[in-house]
This record gives C-alpha cells, sequence and structure tokens, in this order.
C-alpha cells in the first residue's frame, strides 16, 4: 500500500506551509516520514503544490490541480477551489495522511495496522463520544487519515462530490465537501448540503460506518496556540485524571493507586462501595468501565478532573503559578491563625 500525506493547498496565515512548522525541533511533515519507516513503510510519497517540500527524500507528487485556498471565497474556482483535490489520484491501494497533523507513535502503529475492506476513516475523538476522552487530544473529530484499499470506489466518489460542488449543491463552498462528506458519501449517509460549518454534520458515530478513533494527543495544526499546546504537553506528560464513582461493590487489588478517596459509609481498604469516588489514571478508568476480562462496569465517570496546566504555553509558567499560588495559602493560613488568637 502507497502512503501519500498530503501537504497541498494554501494556508496564508503561516509564513511557510504549516506542515514544515516544528514541534519540540522536529518538522512535522518529517516526523510523520520517520514514524512510517519505523513501521516498516517505505512506499511514502508527498502530495503538494509547492517546491518547498521537494528537499524530503520521498517521491513527490506535484499537484498543480490541488488550488484549495484556506477560507477562498471565489464561488467561480467551484470544484477547481474544493478540499478533495488533496487526494491525489492513484490506481492502487493508499493510504492518506493529513499533513499537518502531529501524530503520537500510537496513531501511527494503529494506522498502519488497521486492517481495510473499502475504506477506513480515522480521525480524533470528542467528549460526547468516549466519557473518559483523553484531555490531550484534539477533540472536535478532526480528519486524520483514510485509508482506501477500494480506490476505484473511493475515486468515483470524490468525483462525484466534485461535482455536486460545481452543480451548486453545497451551501457553502469550503466546509464542503471535505473529509466528512467524504465519509458520509461512502457510508450511505446525509450529506449536509446546506451545513454552514463542518461541525452541524460530523457526527458519526451513531452510524455503523467505517472509522477509528484515535484518542490522544495526536493533532492537528490551525495556529501557532497548537504548537504551544503539543509542546507544553510532551513536557509534563500530558496524565490523565479521571474522576469517578462507584457504582458496585468490588475489590480492588491495585487500591494504594486510587487519589482523592471519598467515603459514602464504609472504609475498608481494598473495597470500594456504591457511592465512593476517586481519581484515577486513565487505564484504570479504562478497566473498571467494562475492559476488564469480565467486561463489567462497576464505576460511572464523573468527569476529566481539569488540569490547569494544560493551557500554560510553557511549562516554567506553570511552576510559577504554582508556587505563587503556595505563597498566596501560606499567607491565608497566617492570617487564620491571627484570627483565631
Amino acid at each position: 500500500m502507497k502512503y501519500i500525506i498530503m501537504a497541498g493547498g494554501t494556508y496564508p496565515k503561516f509564513k511557510i506551509p504549516k506542515q514544515l512548522l516544528k514541534i519540540n525541533g522536529e518538522v512535522i511533515i518529517e516526523r510523520t516520514i520517520r514514524q512510517l519507516r519505523e513501521n516498516g513503510i517505505t512506499d511514502i510519497a508527498v502530495s503538494t503544490n509547492n517546491p518547498a517540500f521537494d528537499y524530503l527524500d520521498v517521491e513527490i507528487l506535484h499537484d498543480a490541480d490541488n488550488q484549495f485556498l484556506y477560507w477562498g471565497k471565489d464561488e467561480n474556482k467551484k470544484s477547481n477551489n474544493c478540499w478533495l483535490k488533496a487526494y491525489y489520484p492513484v490506481e492502487e491501494p493508499v493510504c492518506y495522511l493529513h499533513g499537518d497533523v502531529y501524530f503520537s507513535d500510537d496513531a501511527i502503529k494503529t494506522i498502519v495496522n488497521t486492517k481495510v475492506k473499502d475504506t477506513m476513516f480515522f480521525c480524533t475523538a470528542d467528549k460526547k463520544d468516549i466519557p473518559y476522552k483523553d484531555i490531550r487530544c484534539a477533540g472536535g473529530r478532526e480528519p486524520l487519515a483514510y485509508k482506501v484499499e477500494n480506490y476505484k470506489l473511493f475515486r468515483s466518489a470524490v468525483n462525484d462530490l466534485l461535482r455536486m460542488v460545481d452543480e451548486g449543491r453545497f451551501k457553502n463552498a469550503f466546509c464542503g465537501p471535505i473529509a466528512w462528506n467524504m465519509y458520509r458519501y461512502l457510508n450511505g449517509l446525509d450529506l449536509g448540503f446546506n451545513a454552514k460549518w463542518y461541525g452541524e454534520y460530523n457526527s458519526i458515530f451513531n452510524s455503523k460506518g467505517d472509522y477509528v478513533i484515535i484518542n490522544d494527543y495526536t493533532n492537528d495544526v490551525d495556529d501557532e496556540k497548537d504548537i504551544a499546546k503539543i509542546e507544553n504537553l510532551l513536557k509534563i506528560g500530558g496524565d490523565i485524571v479521571v474522576r469517578c464513582e462507584v457504582i458496585e461493590k468490588f475489590t480492588l487489588g491495585e487500591f494504594d493507586k486510587l487519589k482523592n478517596l471519598k467515603r459514602k459509609s464504609l472504609d475498608t481498604k481494598g473495597t470500594l462501595y456504591v457511592g465512593d469516588t476517586f481519581e484515577c489514571d486513565d487505564k484504570m478508568a479504562k478497566y473498571l468501565t467494562g475492559g476488564n476480562a469480565l467486561k463489567k462496569v462497576v464505576i460511572k465517570v464523573l468527569e476529566i478532573v481539569p488540569n490547569e496546566v494544560k493551557e500554560i504555553k510553557d511549562v516554567d509558567d506553570a511552576l510559577e503559578k504554582i508556587k505563587e499560588s503556595a505563597k498566596e495559602e501560606v499567607k491565608i493560613a497566617k492570617k487564620n491563625k491571627k484570627s483565631k488568637r
């Protein structure tokens, strides 16, 4: 199977193609190429209309037909300015990866190892899709990749959607058709012709279509804030904290790993009772919500505990904030002590 990294189109907000921006000192698209090679992939190409990518040690597919302009409003261009032009036409099984995505190692491994009958769509999760969603992920069901075994079916779908654009069937040329419409078309779902924004029609997870959710820090880069967010998460580790409530009594071997345990009534080490609440990591939350051998659900997830650090661009800033908070607590404690006297 051929792996094509999509790096075409024009994004005026960036001085250089955003696929060439660096995160943690590594160029985004170079990272993706490295990860693919580490997973045994050798047939790699970059689809682009920009010679800035010619230095890469892979096949370059210069795509003059891809005239997509971010927020382009020229109605006369119609399908010539359509995002679907990014899917470079090939007559062989192919996996298209979005070039502006910072993939985790697990995400690339999942994409490479996933078996496909006809097509498979990969995207990020949204909070309502997975109750203990990884707080590091992009959210909003961001498209990440399309793996295509039946290339004739896929190419036919692309051409049909482009024809619909020229016929004026999509209300907004920017938001349709894109990856979401492709998924919906291939799986016989409503295409959202009148949608003003893709968020109105990207609710695909109630369907029976072929898709895989990538639920980690894998994220696309739309602006500098995304770069800062990813770099900060990588520095702090991005640990997930989940607050849970017990709905059925159970005994836990890793009882000592629980944090902020609050008892409803009894206090027996090793045993949790209905109504008890605690915090744990994502792995344990998955185990207790049916990820165990018996597929038994013994807790309900109340929330992902907010992590103030994840909103701060630099770890040093986070540490400074923690220090200031500690100083404030000391002042309050001294004040309370004086008032008691």
